[in-house]
């Protein structure tokens, strides 16, 4: 279960927790409305508990419809890189910042390259920026 997914649930349970939290002190604030007989203090009571009830409402309810529409999205969200439909990522380009596919090797916006090419310092291969070692020899760029 992915980062998205537990953040989805513990959303919709703390929403969930808000609602009847909110529930309970609406009826509170109703019973306090009803015994308040020109009392004064249950009045002021109730009325804050109305104000909870209603703010605790808007809360839950925000809440647990947030949680219930969130979606993991398919597809790797590295720095850089910009999910599209179907589950494949966009780069940007590293000269203008236009969204460009991995497999271009021209931007179609700008028309420079759109790789850096990353020379090995031991066997003079050239590899691309994003490599981490050297696709010869193995030696870290």
């Amino acid at each position: 279960m992915n980062k998205i997914e537990k953040g989805k649930k513990s959303l919709i349970a703390l929403g969930v927790v808000i609602l009847v939290l909110t529930g309970i002190s609406l009826v509170g604030a109703v019973l306090c409305t009803i015994a308040a007989a020109a009392r004064w203090w249950l009045i002021a009571i109730s009325a804050v508990l109305y104000v909870i009830g209603i703010f605790g409402l808007i809360v839950g309810v925000t809440f647990v419809w947030t949680g219930v529409s969130l979606k993991a999205t398919k597809g790797n969200l590295r720095e850089g890189n910009i999910p599209l439909e179907g589950g494949t990522n966009a780069t940007l380009c590293p000269n203008c910042g236009a969204k460009i596919n991995p497999d271009d090797k021209f931007c179609p916006e700008c028309t420079k390259p759109t790789s850096i090419i990353v020379v090995c310092k031991k066997c003079k291969a050239q590899n691309e920026s994003t490599s981490k070692v050297c696709t010869k020899c193995g030696e870290p760029l």
